[in-house]
């Protein structure tokens, strides 16, 4: 818009020649019109995500769908929806874990083991449920080694108040950067094997209650944990990571196949069965789906230079970057974001205008 204001100017036409109106009117439908005519129209939009078709030249059909499908990930990636982004996949990781389960089931059948034999066996030895108390300095794995040595260094100088004689709660409402951390004093739902990430869980299992660790690292941040309690998980609750860990152990044939071959003969399917017999998904076996789903996005998004909080300008000028990215990691990601196209795309709506 400058730019044409002082081409005008230049030509006689500018504001500050005459005071005549019919001047300044032709001079401002004019600016209108030109200014008008140089707002390009987007070549590619994903979601609210837009690139300038001048961006797009000498790109491929191919190119331009992978272009979408990296914008898809930084998307997901910034705006912290990576459950609304793998929708698809986690149904269908569902259903299938909820087929093995079935399988399992069936093997216990043909094994002879009843419900008594299982209850039994699970009051031998019963899952625990741990009552925890946690506080966390946040930096996540991608983040400097500026940045995530001083969170660190942070977690530590907490530790050293806590063991200091600090309740964990008021240290943990000081330290803690997870949102109401404070008015909870750092107390978390109570957790079960796959509730927690990896680290965090071990961690919180090796503990006496009252005890507090060590900075235990996760994926993150650094945290340090007290445990509160330490109980048994109702048999009930714990039923199917029992009938998991029994099946794997046998040696004598489930029937499986002879199984698939009667339902497909009833037109039924494996999930049919597993609704009829009301088998459903344990809450940790959905939270660690979601978690592998996350863990998976994740890497995408550090091979393809995504992180937090982007701006929809920086989201595009990253895609355009990650993209022609020659870094093996990349070129994986790009690889297997494609492989998963079906899944993925249309998630973020994408549109193009002609080329």
């Amino acid at each position: 818009m400058r730019k044409i204001s002082h081409w005008l100017a230049g030509a006689g036409l500018g504001f500050s020649n005459h005071n005549c109106r019919w001047k300044r009117r032709a001079v401002l439908l004019l600016l209108a019109v030109l200014s008008f005519g140089c707002t390009e129209e987007p070549g590619l939009t994903v979601g609210d995500v837009a690139f300038p078709q001048n961006e797009l030249v000498g790109l491929s059909e191919r190119q331009l769908d992978q272009l979408a499908l990296i914008t898809s990930v930084g998307i997901a990636t910034a705006r912290g929806e990576a459950e609304r982004f793998g929708a698809s996949i986690l149904d269908r990781w569902r259903d299938e874990a909820r087929i093995e389960l079935l399988r399992r089931e069936l093997a216990l059948e043909s094994a002879g083991i009843r419900e008594d034999s299982l209850e039994a066996l699970y009051r031998e030895a019963p899952e625990p449920e741990l009552v925890v108390r946690h506080l966390v300095v946040l930096s996540e794995r991608w983040r400097s080694e500026e940045h995530r040595g001083e969170a660190e260094a942070r977690a530590e100088r907490a530790l050293e108040r806590a063991r200091a004689g600090v309740p964990f709660p008021e240290v943990a409402g000081e330290f803690s950067e997870e949102p109401g951390a404070e008015a909870r004093g750092g107390l978390l739902e109570p957790g079960r094997e796959g509730t927690w990430v990896g680290d965090f869980w071990e961690a919180a299992l090796a503990l006496d209650e009252g005890e507090i660790s060590e900075v235990v690292e996760t994926e993150y941040g650094f945290h340090v944990l007290q445990l509160e309690e330490r109980r048994a998980v109702p048999f009930e609750e714990a039923r199917a990571r029992l009938v998991t860990r029994l099946a794997r152990g046998l040696r004598t044939s489930d029937g499986w196949d002879s199984r698939l071959d009667e339902w497909e003969r009833e037109g039924r399917t494996p999930l049919d069965e597993a609704e009829a017999r009301g088998i459903i998904l344990p809450e940790p076996e959905e939270t660690r789906l979601l978690r592998e789903w996350e863990r998976q996005l994740s890497e995408w998004a550090v091979a393809l230079g995504f992180q937090a909080n982007l701006t929809t300008e920086e989201l595009a000028d990253q895609a355009l970057q990650a993209l022609g990215r020659v870094q093996q990691s990349a070129q994986i990601a790009r690889s297997e974001l494609e492989s998963r196209r079906s899944d993925l795309q249309g998630v973020y709506p994408v549109s193009r205008s002609d080329r």
